[in-house]
């Protein structure tokens, strides 16, 4: 998946209703090292070179990406910027049958794709308050005439839909406008991204990968101070049967 449609995935998740979701499989990954240590249910690694320490777990499936909790100490006597856009990552088919290594999702970029449709909602709902009020005056007026010319025990009806569809459209936008605010949230405050970490201190964040279920193994590569920390992980996906009430 490149980036583009990635992004509109992350945008149509936030915006999707429970009515348009479609069960996706279950994805799990589990670390392919023998050096692990359980950490809050997390299956935690981790690789160490010239000060740099990293540890990296796989925390969620979110949708149709996957997140990592990365965290990371620097131990050595100078500051490191940490950038995602720097990290990769690689799916294999098999141990032999790999795909090129891809970059991981930039949250800077999922931030700007939320902000940009954050604001064409916004105009949306303007928009479309301001066309509903004018439906609403011309089914009033409408009404007024036909009760005018007889007397009709459905006269009104064209006023009070107006009004329905009206409310309708404002609170599906609310509703839009909210869940964007929420994604916006989750990006900004738990995903790892650029940073100066100086000497002696740690970051740490959710880093995410697009969703590929005909992959066995995941390779996840954290680039930091021009070292590369590779997480190797094995993939295991469960397909979610639709639930069928018995009629019975």
């Amino acid at each position: 998946m490149n980036t583009a449609n990635l992004l509109s995935a992350v945008i149509g998740a936030s915006l999707c209703s429970v009515g348009c979701a479609t069960a996706l499989p279950v994805v799990r990954l589990a670390p392919r090292d023998a050096n692990v240590t359980w950490v809050s249910g997390r299956a935690v690694t981790v690789r160490s070179e010239q000060g740099i320490r990293v540890a990296a777990a796989f925390e969620r499936q979110a949708g149709r990406t996957m997140g990592f909790r990365v965290e990371l100490q620097n131990d050595s006597d100078a500051s490191l910027v940490v950038d995602p856009s720097e990290m990769q990552f690689t799916t294999c088919t098999s141990e032999q049958e790999c795909v090129s290594s891809q970059p991981v999702v930039d949250p800077e970029q999922v931030l700007v794709a939320l902000d940009e449709a954050r604001s064409e909602e916004e105009a949306h709902a303007a928009n479309a308050s301001t066309t509903g009020t004018v439906l609403v005056l011309l089914a009033a007026t409408a009404d007024i005439a036909e009760a005018s010319s007889r007397h009709d025990h459905h006269a009104g009806e064209r006023t009070v839909m107006a009004g329905i569809d009206l409310k309708s459209s404002e609170s599906n936008s609310r509703q839009r406008l909210a869940q964007l605010e929420t994604e916006t949230t989750a990006w900004s405050n738990s995903t790892l991204r650029r940073t100066t970490v100086a000497a002696g201190h740690g970051a740490a964040g959710l880093v995410y990968i697009p969703l590929d279920t005909k992959a066995h193994y995941v390779w996840l590569d954290v680039r930091v101070g021009g070292h590369d920390f590779w997480f190797p992980f094995q993939q295991l996906v469960a397909t979610v049967r639709p639930h069928t009430e018995s009629t019975e």
